[in-house]
């Protein structure tokens, strides 16, 4: 009887100990306020400005004294075809100062941003190596890449991080590709991008 007397009270609890068993696992499950569409549309947006970035870079490439080839980031694929032709790839690369500054500064420092991919940022991370050479010349007769061609003395740069023309161009190509997988896979359009 005593039992039976207390039976609102045990259901009572029993019912306040499942709510409250279903309230803290829905919360749990639950995407509180639209928080993961917020921070997965900020991330879209630094990765699609990441990419443009990238597309954007655009450098001569200086075969030898005489010879320079323009090769643009969004083309590279192509280039890295033809540039096997003529044992382009092999040749050891010098960066000038100012054209390795804009990458670190515009690359490498872009890919610190939390909301970018880690392999994406573990991609660039040879952008931020410490060159283990520094000429300064007026006229120079070996790979080179610079952002512009004007004539004067200017310092250049080589790393064992890119040290042939064949291993840069397939490092900023591998970044590019990153971003652009991420892209494809997360935002639901198969391409979106130009290619």
């Amino acid at each position: 009887m005593k039992i039976i007397s207390e039976l609102p009270l045990i259901l009572s609890v029993l019912s306040f100990c499942i709510s409250s068993v279903t309230f803290f696992f829905n919360m749990r499950n639950m995407d509180r306020y639209g928080l993961k569409k917020v921070i997965f549309d900020k991330k879209l947006q630094i990765m699609l400005e990441f990419y443009e970035r990238i597309e954007k870079f655009n450098f001569l490439l200086f075969i030898n004294e005489n010879g320079e080839g323009y090769v643009s980031i969004d083309n590279i694929r192509g280039h890295i075809k033809s540039l096997k032709n003529n044992n382009t790839p092999n040749s050891e690369l010098y960066i000038e100062l100012e054209t390795y500054n804009f990458l670190h500064q515009n690359i490498f420092n872009f890919s610190l941003n939390p909301f970018v991919e880690k392999n994406v940022y573990q991609a660039a991370l040879f952008l931020s190596t410490e060159y283990i050479m520094k000429i300064d010349i007026e006229r120079a007769d070996f790979t080179r890449i610079e952002l512009n061609g004007s004539p004067g003395k200017k310092t250049y740069i080589h790393s064992e991080d890119f040290s042939t023309v064949d291993e840069f161009l397939r490092k900023m190509t591998l970044i590019q590709i990153l971003i652009e997988k991420w892209i494809q896979q997360n935002s639901g359009v198969r391409k979106v991008l130009r290619k």
